[in-house]
This record gives C-alpha cells, sequence and structure tokens, in this order.
C-alpha cells in the first residue's frame, strides 16, 4: 500500500501555506508554476518540490499543462464562475458581467474571486484531517506486527523442535 504523502516530513504545512497563498491570490485563480513558487516564499525548495506536492495532492490543486507551461490553480477556486474584476478589486454584479462578457478582455480582467477567510479555513481544516486520518492508518497498520512475529517465533520454535525431535534415536 502506498503511502499517504501526508506523512511526508513538513507536508501538512506547505499544502497549508499553498492553500492560503493561492485561495486569497486576487489576480486570478490559473497561474504558471514558477510564478506560484515565487509567491509561496521558500527560496530553498524548488519548483520541482512544489510541483510535486502540487501532483501528490489533487483533492486541492489542479495542474494543466498548456505548450511547454504548467499552470497551477486552487481546484476550489473553479467551482466559482467568474465574477471578480481583478482591475476594480470587487466582484461584479450579473449586469455588470452581462455587460463585460461582450468585450475582448474579458477573460483577461473578470476572474474567478479569490476565497473568503470560510472558505479558506475550510480547506486548511480538510488538510489537517486528511493529515490526522494518514497518521491514524499508519498506526493502525502497526498492531499486527508483534502478533505476526509473535507467531512466526511459535512456528519457528515448533519446527526447531521437531527437527531436533526427529534427530534423537
Amino acid at each position: 500500500m502506498k503511502q499517504s504523502p501526508y506523512l511526508k516530513s513538513g507536508r501538512l504545512e506547505n499544502v497549508i501555506r499553498a492553500i492560503q497563498v493561492m485561495g486569497a491570490y486576487t489576480q486570478g485563480a490559473s497561474r504558471r508554476v514558477h510564478l506560484w513558487v515565487a509567491d509561496l516564499g521558500d527560496d530553498e525548495k524548488d519548483t520541482i518540490f512544489w510541483l510535486d506536492l502540487f501532483k501528490e495532492h489533487p483533492e486541492f490543486f489542479r495542474i494543466r499543462v498548456k505548450g511547454n507551461e504548467t499552470w497551477i490553480s486552487l481546484a476550489y477556486r473553479f467551482a466559482f464562475l467568474r465574477s471578480y474584476d481583478k482591475k476594480l478589486q470587487r466582484e461584479l454584479t450579473n449586469e455588470e458581467i452581462l455587460n463585460k462578457k461582450g468585450e475582448e478582455t474579458f477573460k483577461e480582467d473578470v476572474k474567478r474571486k479569490p476565497l473568503n477567510e470560510g472558505q479558506i479555513n475550510l480547506l486548511v481544516n480538510t488538510a489537517i484531517n486528511l493529515h490526522k486520518s494518514a497518521l491514524a492508518t499508519k498506526q493502525e497498520g502497526r498492531w499486527f506486527w508483534p502478533v505476526i512475529i509473535s507467531i512466526i517465533a511459535v512456528i519457528i520454535s515448533v519446527i526447531g523442535n521437531i527437527i531436533v525431535a526427529s534427530m534423537k534415536p
């Protein structure tokens, strides 16, 4: 059975950091991976590190390859339609959205809204619960090893006694 990526050292804190940064970003939901890495602000971790993290957590992150560029987004933001004007830094009314839809720059100007504090907290708590679940599963999987080792020891002992007994004249 493959080990949960939540059990990797420091993984939970990095997932939480990515959720917070990507959830609050106001200029759009998707960006090229190296731009997210720059915003995540950890010089010690490179693009490969973060790309692996995004790949190992599809429950939170969406990866799309366009040509030779990799785009990353927080999947939860795609639950919302384009309604946030990144220039005005606010959500548009339905009437404003309809008016802007005819403009050539609609897709560039109107993005999926950033997540509010409650939505980010929901995702963070989900990550924490998945981490706890992975730890519990790992601990549950350990209970049987002492039993198995004891059974093997008894079997070896019995086999040893049979061999010794069969060697006596």
